[in-house]
C-alpha cells in the first residue's frame, strides 16, 4: 500500500485522527512540519509529482528548482497543519467552528440557508481547510447536499460520518445523487460541491490557469437546469493560524445558443473566478491529484 492509499483508507485516517487528539498544538504542528518534510523530498512519489505538477502550473510554469521545491513542501507543511487541525477538533462542534471566522457576507448566506431563504448551488476549489469549512456550515444550520466524489474509500466513507454528524447530506456523485440535487434545488434547498478535482473522461476541457484541464462542471449544469446562480465559497489560514471564509455573490449562468454551449461556457466563467482566488494563494490549493497530466513531462 502507497502513502496516498494508506492516507485515503479507513486505518490511516483513524491513524491520523489518533495522532491528532493525542497531541498538543505546539507538538502537533511540529510533527506535522517533520512528517512534511519526509514527503515532499520523495519526487518520485505520484502524491508529490502531482503537487510539483499543479503548482508549476498555478505559479504559471515560472518556478523551478529549489523554488518549486519549496513550494511543495509549504503546501503539504498546510495540508498537514489543516488535518492536524480538523482531527485534533473533530469531537467538539465548538472548538471547530471556533477555529473558522466568516466575512459578513458568509453570515448572511448562513443566515439565508438556516431560514430557508437561499437557494443556490455552492462550490468551492480545495483551498487550505475546506473539509473543516464544510464541517462547520453544517454546525452553523448550513444543511446542505453535499455532492461528494463517487466511489469514496473506505477512509472517505469514515471521514463522511462525522461530515454527516454536522448536518451535512453526503451523496456521492451519481445519476441518482444528482437527480436528489435537481430536486433539493427545485424544492428552495442549497446543493454543495467540489469544481477543481479532474474527471478523467469528462467529454470536454476547461481553459484552467492558461492549460486545458478536466474539471467537473456538475455544479453549473446544476444551476442552469433548475435556473439557480452558483457562489463560491473560499477559505484561507491567516497569519493568525485561523481560518477565514467567505462565499462570493451570486453568479448568474448565461443562457448561450444551445445548453452545451451554455454549460462549457459558465464553467469556464466559474472556473476564470476560482483560478483568481487560488492566485491569492496558491500554496494553500491542496489539490493531490493531476490537473494537467500532459504536462507533467515539462516539470522542472
Amino acid at each position: 500500500m502507497n502513502f496516498q492509499d494508506f492516507s485515503t483508507s479507513k486505518l490511516g485516517v483513524k491513524t491520523t485522527i489518533g495522532l491528532a487528539k493525542a497531541l498538543p498544538p505546539r507538538m502537533g504542528y511540529r510533527f506535522c512540519n517533520f512528517i512534511a518534510g519526509r514527503i515532499a523530498t520523495r519526487k518520485s512519489m505520484p502524491f508529490v509529482q502531482s503537487i510539483r505538477l499543479n503548482q508549476w502550473v498555478a505559479h504559471d510554469k515560472k518556478i523551478s528548482g529549489p523554488e518549486l521545491d519549496r513550494a511543495v513542501l509549504e503546501v503539504i507543511q498546510h495540508s498537514t497543519h489543516c488535518l492536524y487541525d480538523l482531527y485534533h477538533a473533530i469531537d467538539s462542534p465548538e472548538k471547530i467552528t471556533n477555529l473558522v471566522t466568516f466575512s459578513d457576507r458568509a453570515n448572511q448566506i448562513i443566515s439565508a440557508v438556516t431560514t430557508g431563504q437561499e437557494n443556490s448551488v455552492i462550490a468551492g476549489p480545495h483551498l487550505s481547510n475546506f473539509d473543516l469549512t464544510m464541517i462547520a456550515l453544517g454546525y452553523l444550520g448550513f444543511h446542505a447536499q453535499v455532492l461528494s466524489y463517487p466511489n469514496p474509500t473506505s477512509g472517505y466513507k469514515y471521514q463522511n460520518s462525522f461530515r454527516e454528524k454536522s448536518g451535512l447530506k453526503l451523496t456521492p456523485i451519481s445519476i441518482s445523487a444528482l437527480k436528489q440535487a435537481t430536486e433539493t434545488l427545485k424544492a428552495g434547498g442549497v446543493v454543495a460541491t467540489g469544481l477543481d478535482r479532474p474527471v478523467p473522461g469528462i467529454k470536454n476541457t476547461t481553459p484552467f490557469f492558461g492549460s486545458p484541464a478536466y474539471l467537473p462542471n456538475a455544479h453549473v449544469r446544476l444551476a442552469i437546469d433548475c435556473e439557480v446562480p452558483v457562489r463560491i465559497v473560499v477559505c484561507c489560514m491567516t497569519e493568525a493560524g485561523n481560518y477565514q471564509v467567505d462565499i462570493t455573490d451570486p453568479i448568474s449562468m448565461d443562457v448561450h445558443a444551445n445548453r452545451s454551449q451554455s454549460i462549457q461556457k459558465n464553467t469556464e466563467k466559474v472556473a476564470a473566478l476560482v483560478e483568481d482566488f487560488i492566485r491569492q494563494n496558491p500554496r494553500q490549493w491542496l489539490m493531490y491529484y493531476p490537473l494537467w497530466p500532459e504536462l507533467r513531462p515539462e516539470v522542472p
